[in-house]
């Protein structure tokens, strides 16, 4: 039986986590054919015999240098200072997936000492996402990364959006040919529409944006919606702001604005979407595909959202309404807020795209080409 190794920072098998990350999904499409062994940096107990955790296979004093700056000028980090564990199993591994940033001591070590079987899986292109927020110091830290790894054996780089690949292409020539696109998937049976009883029942228009809060292209987008969008709709709408870590300017402006709302961490933030009627994301420097976006597609919601988002899709899905002007995104948001009727064919023309083009079994099937050529 083919053996493979996944290395990610997600947590592992919790739901808010596993619906979208994809070496979740890789290790579930295929792990009938595959024997896995899993290192992630957040493990659920019992969630299977086979994963392990990241975090206990990194002593402190390897995981403190975690900067590729430093590992770039000299050798990686020593061999020893890693899980007997996660060496034999990469050692014995047909291949090795790597679902991480770059600049990590744990990349560098298993790029240098088993590339020609790994890949690398960066999902977002940071520099990308440096530039376009123009923090130019990440940005150069980012860059240096990409450096390091671009010059070590591997079997290549996969992003999930045709922009951070070819961001990537075009600064490293050399790895054009093994460089990678594969969109993301998403989980249709557990995101998915609301009835239409629980749809009618509702009162007024509820708009939504959702994910991790503290995440500054997330967190930016939220000042954005507080101080150009809310102030041109009316009353009997709600705007929820739902995940994680919610920055104070955002606490602080529920408690002044009766109409926002804040969920906090949810376990299961479909349930979020199907409450909802609208996704409201505009996010103007991120990098990769918007989850959220993927979430609330399936889950047959309209999305209001900018260019640098839809961009990042193969085939922009019909539910979607861009804008990158203030006025313009507030005019979508306007003009959905009284048609329900027009929410609910956006909302069912989205999800149809979604059933036929983001299965996450296509997305693991491909992943696995290119790791086993």
């Amino acid at each position: 039986m083919t053996k493979g190794v996944i290395i990610t920072g997600s947590r592992w098998g919790l739901l808010s986590d596993a619906a979208t990350f994809p070496s979740w999904h890789f290790h579930e499409a295929l792990r009938e054919r595959v024997e896995f062994q899993v290192w992630a940096e957040e493990v659920e107990e019992g969630t299977h015999p086979h994963v392990h955790s990241l975090r206990s296979s990194i002593p402190k004093d390897v995981s403190k240098r975690s900067n590729l700056i430093r590992l770039s000028l000299g050798a990686s980090a020593p061999t020893k200072s890693f899980s007997p564990v996660l060496l034999r199993a990469c050692e014995e591994a047909d291949f090795i997936l790597v679902f991480f940033r770059g600049g990590t001591s744990l990349t560098d070590l298993v790029l240098r000492n088993w590339g020609r079987k790994s890949l690398l899986h960066l999902t977002d292109n940071f520099l990308l996402l440096y530039v376009r927020s123009g923090q130019f110091r990440h940005a150069f830290k980012a860059l240096l990364e990409q450096v390091h790894c671009s010059r070590l054996p591997s079997r290549g780089m996969v992003f999930v959006a045709e922009t951070d690949r070819s961001w990537f292409a075009k600064l490293f020539p050399w790895r054009r040919k093994d460089t990678h696109a594969i969109p993301l998937g998403v989980d249709t049976k557990l995101f998915h529409p609301a009835s239409d009883d629980e749809i009618a029942s509702r009162p007024g228009c509820c708009f939504l944006f959702a994910g991790d809060l503290s995440y500054e292209p997330n967190a930016h987008a939220c000042r954005y919606i507080i101080d150009h969008i809310l102030p041109g709709l009316p009353e009997n709408i709600t705007m929820v702001f739902g995940g994680r870590r919610p920055p104070d300017f955002v606490t602080r402006a529920a408690e002044i604005d009766s109409r926002i709302r804040v969920t906090g961490f949810v376990q299961d933030l479909s349930a979020v979407y199907r409450n909802c009627d609208v996704m409201l994301a505009p996010i103007f420097h991120g990098a990769g595909m918007q989850n959220k976006l993927l979430e609330a597609t399936a889950s047959g919601l309209p999305c209001i959202t900018t260019p640098v988002c839809a961009k990042a899709f193969p085939t922009v899905p019909p539910n979607f309404l861009v804008a990158g002007q203030p006025a313009t995104l507030l005019a979508h948001a306007l003009a959905l807020c009284n048609a329900p009727e027009q929410r609910s064919l956006l909302g069912k023309e989205g999800r149809s795209h979604i059933m036929k083009e983001y299965s996450w079994k296509a997305r693991a099937e491909a992943l696995l080409r290119i790791a086993l050529p």
